[in-house]
């Protein structure tokens, strides 16, 4: 009697078909606090002001995103307007 490994050759396959048949996932995106945020201002969010960057956060209710994210908040909180 062939063993499975025998089986699964003479049908065409490899020894693991689960890993053969597995996508790869692209890498999701890093997750940093509004900490982290603030201490990077210079490089992330050159031009804007670390307490901006505190208030856009604050004002959103976001503790943490992705660099995308951030700057969305970052951006739309310096364009309100001011009344």
């Amino acid at each position: 009697m062939a063993g499975k490994s025998e089986n699964l050759k003479q049908a065409g396959q490899k020894d693991s078909p689960v890993s053969a048949a597995a996508p790869e996932k692209p890498a999701s995106e890093a997750v940093y606090t509004v900490d982290e945020f603030v201490r990077a201002a210079p490089e992330v969010f050159p031009g804007i002001r670390r307490e901006c960057i505190m208030a856009a956060f604050k004002v959103a209710g976001v503790k943490s995103a992705t660099v995308r994210v951030a700057g969305k908040i970052v951006n739309d909180f310096c364009k309100k307007e001011v009344k």
